[in-house]
């Protein structure tokens, strides 16, 4: 039996969000105003592939999300350079030491790379 679903794969470049790698990382929408993080932590493969540095985050809206730019300029104010590397964008550090991430994702400890 084969099973045919609609499902579209994430275009970077499109105005939707990344779901999928969401809640791969365990992230879900705040309760306060439902609203999903733009970043995830980049995958392992991402950063061997991509030659990212540890703490690279993936952008998770397309460059055509209504929010896109409002990502990218977070994301410069923590300071990160947005980056498209393949066919994604990431937030890349270009500096060393503690991040604070405002978005709720955890850096350390048990709950790394999710919302907290």
């Amino acid at each position: 039996m084969v099973i045919v679903t609609n499902k579209k794969p994430f275009d970077p470049e499109g105005d939707d969000y990344d779901y999928e790698t969401a809640r791969a990382n365990k992230m879900q929408p705040s309760k306060e105003d439902d609203h999903w993080g733009s970043v995830a932590p980049a995958s392992e493969p991402d950063r061997l592939k991509h030659n990212l540095p540890e703490g690279a985050y993936v952008i998770l809206k397309g460059a055509q999300h209504p929010t896109f730019d409002k990502a990218v300029e977070a994301e410069k104010q923590r300071g990160a350079k947005v980056e498209k590397r393949g066919n994604r964008y990431y937030s890349i550090y270009s500096h060393g030491g503690k991040v604070h991430r405002g978005d709720g994702i955890a850096q350390r400890g048990k709950t790394r790379g999710r919302m907290v």
